[in-house]
């Protein structure tokens, strides 16, 4: 369900807390030896990270829209209104009102679909991303989603619809909060509900994509490729079965990523080789076979 966007702030997220707590690092800091293809590495992750934050964008027209809905009318006559009363004598401000059932239902719709967008997401003017992160700060939307989407598990919690809800509001939460430990608290319990999907349903597509993508967005000295490559190989099986989506390409570009990682180039040949016979002329497979090059190359 969720697509690059995810990946980026829940992988970040959940290192961040791994380190805090001390158990990713290396008992000694040593230089690297791959240390050039590791920066090749976070050249291709830095590409595909600019359109992920492009993903969150498009949100920012919704927000908008839901934000005008909460806005009261503008006063259309001139009579007189009472004083104010004191500043002491104020209620504390309230926490903002629960929007419709229509526009809740239509923020999680959209938020689903731009989270599911992958590396595609929409070209959007700097000015309504910031427009957009602004609104999640601001408006408590976010937090209404998360406190009624929990609810929701708990009533059903064998619902796989409304936990990758739910994981897509944990994502959400992740882009409200500044960097640092508390990221790391969201991102993991995103990929609780990936994962409480998957013991129920081990073939759910949208779930095994979500994690596999997000280890594979770990960088290499918390490294989780093992892992990526094991979900994304059930996504890349799945795919037959399923209508073929621009996002699907991501599969095959993460498991490329990670085959490099583990010194497999052969192996990462062949599923973008693969990713081309499904999505021909696909930008971001053409980039990564460009990076890994011809077998002669090495």
């Amino acid at each position: 369900m969720i697509g690059s966007v995810a990946a980026a702030f829940v992988a970040l997220g959940a290192m961040v807390v791994n380190l805090a707590h001390g158990d990713a690092l290396p008992p000694t800091a040593v230089p690297d030896p791959r240390l050039d293809g590791m920066l090749r590495e976070h050249a291709a992750i830095a590409d595909q990270v600019v359109q992920m934050r492009r993903d969150h964008d498009a949100i920012a027209r919704q927000l908008e829209a839901l934000a005008a809905v909460r806005q009261p009318a503008p006063a259309t006559t001139t009579e007189a209104r009472p004083e104010p009363p004191p500043v002491d004598a104020m209620p504390p401000t309230a926490t903002p009102t629960t929007p419709a059932a229509e526009d809740r239902q239509r923020l999680l719709t959209n938020l689903a679909r731009m989270l599911r967008s992958g590396t595609r997401g929409p070209d959007m003017p700097d000015a309504e991303q910031e427009q957009f992160y602004r609104r999640l700060r601001t408006t408590g939307i976010v937090d209404e989603l998360v406190t009624e989407l929990e609810a929701a598990v708990e009533r059903a919690p064998n619902d796989a619809a409304v936990r990758m809800q739910l994981a897509d509001a944990y994502t959400a939460k992740l882009s409200t909060i500044p960097g640092g430990p508390e990221q790391g608290v969201w991102g993991g319990k995103a990929e609780r509900q990936w994962q409480a999907v998957l013991e129920r349903q081990p073939e759910h597509w949208e779930a095994r994509f979500a994690l596999g993508f997000n280890y594979s967005m770990y960088p290499s000295f918390v490294d989780r490729s093992a892992e990526a490559i094991e979900h994304l190989e059930v996504a890349r099986r799945l795919l037959p079965s399923l209508p073929p989506e621009p996002r699907q390409a991501d599969v095959f570009t993460a498991l490329a990523r990670m085959y490099q990682r583990q010194g497999k180039p052969d192996a990462a040949r062949t599923a973008l080789a693969e990713g081309l016979q499904r999505f021909p002329g696909d930008e971001g497979l053409l980039r990564a076979q460009q990076q890994v090059g011809a077998p002669e190359d090495r």
